[in-house]
């Protein structure tokens, strides 16, 4: 690393390089300052959407328009930091390419890569990960066993002549790590002896008749292998059929995807915690703590596949996995605004992965259903929406209509037109609201056509994305009578995600066309009706921000700031950086109203960071809210450049996430008072 920008730690599967990367960003983290990031690809499917997952490792939102390495790029600047690029040899050619384009513009980025081949970028330097040393009892490999041993049988240490034996055990694997791992996890039903003496017998016959392979290749094949075969059958069909997901999976994933064909949904649970105690599964805690979720090595999970492909049951697998997220994706979308919204999401994002694995089967398989593909993507952009994730989503919508344009059944005509205008309303929506004037009118302009005759739903439903677009876009009398219209086609009781986005456009309009009192009213009926549901935030939160708008705008900053603050308190995480961002300016603006000016500033730096994660104002164009530069040179103007220099600082260097938190535990109180 201190000879070039570009390492690559190539070797076998298991043999350390994650292990070695993460050590050597420990060791170095003082020769780079701004940090050290690990980008784990192994669950990148599409090759695609390499820079958006990595822009991601780095905290920057989705919700920008601009291309996502160039927002890397820009964010990154003279910054001198280490990025790890875990698992690139399935996307190799794309982890190349970004490298190349990002080193050249970045000069003080370093990236380490792990793959099992080169990545034969302009640059590279490249390190062959040797295994663990097996030289003596104190070696590095028979520390690993040891410590394995005394985690699977509560702190058994072994004598000198136990510790021959670990050698000769160390040696027979080749000094691999997970290997080792995985053999030091069968001392729960196995004694020392019998360890090595069936390791020894294994390795004479799998090793033989695999010799055009590299030794510690088949060493490791070796190892998985006696490890499979001392699993139950039960167990080992659920070690081949889990390897269908990609990333983690839940307990109810595994029942629904997996079992069927002589695996019971009952045995599910047991035979998932027996392959974690052979050290087959990892347990992955969830984000919110509230459950169990699984995942296998990248190693291991590649050892089911294969079976699977082998026995020829990899494909019908791999339906089902994509049929049980269609469910969840369809489930996500029917209860997205209600009482069960926080699980959904959160449930969404630990299913993240599987999601992108699903989706691009289905658009990819060649007997495949368009259709249901487009089914699959529509049921996902509100979580896309409120995650944060909109070009992400943009992607696949784009990719569905695609697929849907390719499509030539004169039979299914009219319900690919149904889904086609669906999806190009969605699209529209999304683009505008990362400021993508040119494409939005695109996609917007075809639908003042009308929707299909006798598809009235799919009409309100239209109006109600082309509406709320046209409160950014453009004529706002237009937007007026679209909201409108549309409001009296759903009724009181329709569709509450519709209605929700009626509700925040209403109420934003309304201040934007100078209506304060209309705004108001318009968010509080909102609040009003959702008052049932109180696990729902994503339209709550946005009705509270645009109450805070329309409250400073009539001049009454206290209630303004606690409008805003609700708002934020309602957030489950802080990905939507754009709603963070405003809330941040207008906090500050009320700061600076109630005579607060240190905070204001503070306020200020912590808006610009926000910003900067999602690329600039995106709706900056509406006039949407205050503009800030009137405010920082009134700071400037009462305080002096200095001190409010100064506070703008300290308000940048907070993490969007801190930021929040700042602003959520402060007391209301003088101008001393820190966010």
């Amino acid at each position: 690393m201190s000879e070039a920008r570009l390492v690559t730690l190539t070797g076998a599967g298991g043999i350390g390089k994650t292990r070695i990367a993460l050590r050597a960003a420990a060791e170095c983290q003082g020769e780079f300052p701004d940090g050290s990031y690990f980008a784990d690809l192994s669950a990148l499917s599409d090759p695609r959407l390499l820079p958006r997952a990595i822009a991601e490792v780095f905290g920057l939102s989705g919700q920008s328009s601009v291309d996502p390495l160039n927002l890397l790029i820009s964010h990154v600047g003279t910054r001198r930091l280490l990025l790890i690029m875990d698992t690139c040899e399935h996307v190799v050619d794309a982890c190349a390419m970004f490298a190349e384009a990002l080193l050249q513009a970045a000069p003080h980025v370093t990236i380490v890569a792990t793959s099992r081949r080169p990545l034969d970028a302009s640059g590279e330097h490249t390190m062959q990960v040797p295994p663990l040393s097996a030289d003596g009892e104190h070696s590095a490999a028979v520390r690993l066993f040891t410590d394995r041993a005394a985690a699977v049988q509560h702190g058994r240490r072994f004598d000198d002549a136990a510790r021959g034996q670990v050698l000769a055990i160390c040696r027979l694997l080749d000094g691999i790590p997970l290997a080792i791992e995985l053999a030091a996890a069968r001392l729960r039903a196995l004694s020392l002896e019998q360890l090595r003496t069936r390791l020894s017998d294994r390795f004479k016959i799998l090793t033989t008749g695999h010799r055009t392979a590299l030794p510690r290749h088949r060493t490791l094949d070796a190892a998985i292998g006696w490890s499979y075969e001392l699993c139950s059958r039960k167990e080992r069909l659920m070690w081949d059929r889990v390897s269908v997901f990609v990333g983690s999976f839940d307990l109810a994933a595994a029942q629904e995807a997996c079992c069927g064909d002589e695996l019971a949904a009952h045995e599910a649970a047991d035979l998932l915690y027996a392959l974690i105690e052979k050290s087959v599964l990892l347990r992955v805690d969830t984000a919110a703590g509230d459950g169990e979720r699984y995942r296998l090595l990248d190693t291991l999970r590649e050892f089911g596949v294969n079976r699977l492909r082998t026995s020829g049951g990899w494909s019908a697998l791999r339906s089902r996995h994509q049929e049980y997220f269609q469910k969840t994706a369809e489930s996500f979308f029917t209860h997205c605004i209600s009482e069960h919204q926080e699980g959904l999401y959160r449930r969404a994002l630990e299913d993240n992965d599987n999601h992108r694995a699903a989706l691009d089967r289905a658009l990819e398989q060649v007997d495949g259903d368009p259709l249901d593909a487009a089914d699959f993507a529509y049921h996902l952009w509100p979580y896309w929406l409120c995650s944060g994730q909109v070009s992400e989503g943009r992607h696949w919508l784009r990719r569905a209509g695609e697929a849907l344009e390719r499509m030539c059944s004169a039979e299914a005509e009219r319900a690919v037109q149904v889904r086609l205008l669906r999806l190009r309303a969605v699209q529209g929506f999304l683009a505008t609201l990362q400021g993508d004037f040119t494409a939005a009118l695109e996609l917007l302009v075809p639908l003042d056509q009308g929707a299909l005759p006798g598809q009235a739903a799919l009409g309100v439903e239209c109006s109600v994305l082309v509406g709320c677009s046209l409160v950014y876009l453009g004529p706002r009398e237009q937007a007026r009578e679209r909201l409108t219209a549309a409001r009296t086609a759903l009724g009181g009781d329709g569709n509450q995600l519709l209605l929700g986005l009626v509700d925040i456009h209403e109420s934003l309009l309304a201040s934007l066309c100078g209506s304060s009192e209309a705004a108001i009213a318009r968010a509080d009926a909102g609040l009003e009706r959702l008052a049932d549901m109180p696990g729902e935030w994503s339209i709550t939160s946005h009705l509270h921000l645009c109450r805070g708008h329309a409250l400073l705008q009539r001049g009454e900053p206290a209630r303004s700031a606690e409008a805003v603050r609700a708002g934020l308190g309602l957030l489950p995480d802080t990905r939507d950086t754009t709603h963070v961002a405003y809330s941040m300016e207008l906090l500050a603006w009320a700061s600076w109203h109630l005579g607060r000016c240190e905070e204001a500033g503070r306020l200020v730096g912590a808006a610009e960071h926000a910003w900067s994660l999602a690329e600039g104002r995106t709706q900056e164009d509406a006039g949407a809210m205050h503009d800030l530069s009137e405010l920082v040179a009134e700071l400037r103007r009462t305080q002096g450049d200095e001190k409010f220099e100064t506070q703008y600082e300290q308000g940048r260097e907070y993490s969007v996430t801190e930021a929040v938190q700042r602003v959520l535990t402060a007391s209301p109180g003088p101008a001393s008072t820190a966010p």
